[in-house]
């Protein structure tokens, strides 16, 4: 059974953090309270920190720093396959679904990997052209040099979908947005640098639609979703029927920390290989820096993931607006998940993440030097 612990966070005003039962040691205000009971709902096994190699106090500090960020609605931590932070407020729940956002992109790229995998997308060399409905890919500029798949998985392909927030995707309200796209001209060749713009993903999601047959929801639950047992709770669709390849997804915390044991796992949960270890590999591989660094930050960007380097461990992040993130360290089978409150303004978007993002690297920074890889099958030991 779950109980919500102790006087202590409750007086500190932060989150409800769970424990597992016979761990913890009578509570006092200076513990910092473990996982109580199994945590079996989306494939999870509680266990105590320091039973998975992380420091009680460290963990202790990382709460309380994100619990001082008000719009934080619930942070997870898990480590060698174990759910080791729970802490949820203001209403939400482990079994509430929360909108991933722009987080869904994140999720997008591992479906392009699964397309991969099925021959949908014969490689990241496949001209779009090639992959698109036919009456979206005769509006391709034939005069100028291909977009191929991976400009598209990388942000680099040109196209003029750009937008800072949800506020500003005016491309997303037209009749058929993925048309919308790739009717407006592009601002440089293909290829040639950054330029963030969820019409990147949408078209993605057009084009392995299409391969498939199917529509782009039941393609992504047989391939992906299912044998990885994730539940999506909701993906919104355009006026034209298609579901936003980049934005739109709903799901809980807990399911959206099982999505990022891909990434920690090379590909694989409860001993199957879901995803190809090499596809995790690549994804992880930064392709470009982000540009303008003064609102996305010194990142750099692989295949819909940001890139960050923490105490020379590569960090995979993904971003979702105002405050959806998944923090992965692939070496250390250590991820991070925050779902937050997104309604905001831009200029406090953008603060929330410059926020999270510093309590995150301070935690991690203190964290990943004494820790080591020591569980390759990815189940939790406990």
């Amino acid at each position: 059974m779950w109980v919500v612990l102790t006087r202590a966070f409750r007086r500190l005003g932060l989150f409800s953090l769970l424990c597992l039962a016979g761990a913890c040691v009578g509570p006092s205000e200076n513990d910092l309270p473990r996982l109580t009971g199994q945590a079996a709902e989306a494939g999870w096994q509680a266990a105590p920190a320091a039973r998975v190699g992380l420091d009680p106090a460290l963990l202790a500090g990382l709460a309380r720093d994100i619990g001082a960020l008000s719009f934080v609605r619930a942070l997870l931590v898990t480590r060698n396959g174990c759910l080791v932070a729970e802490h949820y407020r203001q209403g939400h729940t482990r079994g509430r679904p929360q909108p991933l956002l722009s987080l869904s992109k994140t999720v997008m790229s591992a479906i392009v990997g699964a397309a991969i995998r099925d021959g949908l997308i014969r490689d990241l060399d496949q001209p779009v052209g090639e992959v698109l409905p036919p009456d979206l890919a005769s509006l391709l500029n034939t005069d100028q040099p291909p977009i191929r798949v991976r400009h598209l998985l990388t942000m680099s392909s040109g196209l003029a979908s750009s937008e800072i927030d949800l506020h500003h995707l005016t491309w997303r309200d037209s009749a058929d947005p993925a048309r919308a796209v790739l009717a407006a001209d592009r601002q440089f060749p293909a290829g040639e640098r950054f330029h963030y713009g969820t019409g990147n993903a949408h078209l993605l999601g057009a084009a392995i639609a299409h391969r498939s047959g199917r529509s782009l929801t039941d393609y992504a639950h047989d391939a992906l979703f299912a044998p990885a047992g994730i539940t999506v709770s909701g993906w919104e669709q355009d006026d034209s029927g298609r579901n936003f390849g980049g934005i739109g997804m709903s799901m809980t915390p807990r399911h959206l920390a099982r999505f990022a044991q891909l990434y920690v796992q090379e590909g694989r949960l409860d001993g199957r290989q879901i995803l190809p270890a090499g596809w995790i590999a690549e994804s992880m591989a930064p392709r470009f820096s982000t540009e303008p660094r003064d609102l996305y930050g010194d990142y750099r960007y692989g295949y819909f993931w940001w890139l960050d380097d923490i105490q020379e461990r590569r960090v995979l992040v993904g971003r979702g607006f105002s405050g959806q993130t998944i923090h992965a360290v692939p070496d250390l089978d250590l991820t991070i998940v925050t779902s937050s409150d997104w309604f905001a303004p831009d200029e406090v978007a953008t603060y929330r993440f410059q926020s999270l993002r510093r309590v995150i690297r301070t935690y991690l920074t203190a964290t990943l030097p004494v820790l080591e890889k020591d569980n390759a099958t990815g189940r939790c030991p406990i």
